[in-house]
């Protein structure tokens, strides 16, 4: 097997990656190669790339507590009025899972 999987749902892929990242229960080392390997990733909307950045910055503060955080780092960014609840889901992905999703959109 080549690691990829098709992607029907490249939004869904996004919202479920970005579920993962912000869960406290995911490894940090995950979450960071995974923030890593999409750094030079081209999210579908404007708000899902603000999201990702600053997930980013607050996994390298706080990994723990980063859906916590996330409203007022948007706010700070000028952007109070973003729904962070579309995240508040917990990620049932498997790093291994998330992995392999992550290598697929950037595959797409």
């Amino acid at each position: 097997m080549s690691g990829k999987t098709p992607i029907a749902d490249r939004g869904g892929a996004e919202l479920r990656l970005l579920q993962f990242l912000c869960g406290a229960k995911a490894p940090v080392a995950a979450r960071k190669k995974i923030t890593a390997m999409l750094a030079v990733y081209s999210w579908s909307s404007a708000d899902r790339t603000i999201f990702f950045e600053c997930i980013c910055e607050l996994l390298e503060q706080r990994s723990a507590r980063i859906f916590e955080e996330l409203p007022a780092a948007v706010t700070r960014r000028g952007f109070p009025d973003m729904n962070c609840e579309v995240l508040a889901t917990d990620s049932m992905l498997k790093p291994s899972a998330a992995l392999v999703l992550a290598r697929a959109l950037l595959h797409l």
